[in-house]
């Protein structure tokens, strides 16, 4: 029965949702992971910038996790960085958008012994991307495995 209830308040509040209008939504927050598996040049990124672009109130785009595929000798790939640069660039090209940074396993090298060292070193790459609206969500964050 709890079930059943549960289900029934979701499908409620999703059409009551689905009814309101833009103007009613103070902020919309999208939640991306693993942005390495896009492809180099997809379409997925012009289609987000139309979705900022439709929006008349603030947004924030959380990216959590696997923003890269790795980095070789401190560096990012081509596709990366690319693809990075991109994202963050089509979620803050509006004063009204922000973007908030969780990195995961991939981005911790794995989480393999250099996974401190890596996160530190992709902070300070989008960081000198110079993107104002880009917030790392953990500036201290605690090392991975010693």
């Amino acid at each position: 029965m709890r079930r059943i209830l549960t289900i029934c308040y979701l499908c409620s509040f999703t059409l009551s949702v689905l009814g309101q209008s833009e103007d009613q939504f103070a902020h919309r927050v999208y939640v991306l992971g693993n942005v390495s598996d896009i492809p180099e040049g997809d379409a997925f990124v012009s289609g987000l910038t139309s979705l900022y672009n439709s929006h008349k109130n603030n947004y924030t785009l959380l990216l959590n996790g696997d923003l890269i595929s790795g980095l070789v000798n401190g560096r990012l790939s081509q596709k990366d960085s690319t693809n990075l640069y991109s994202m963050l660039r089509a979620a803050t090209r509006s004063t009204r958008g922000q973007v908030v940074i969780v990195p995961g396993d991939r981005d911790w090298a794995d989480t393999g012994p250099e996974g401190w060292k890596e996160v530190r070193q992709l902070e300070k790459i989008i960081k000198d991307m110079d993107l104002d609206q880009v917030i790392w969500a953990i500036p201290k964050g605690c090392p991975g495995p010693l």
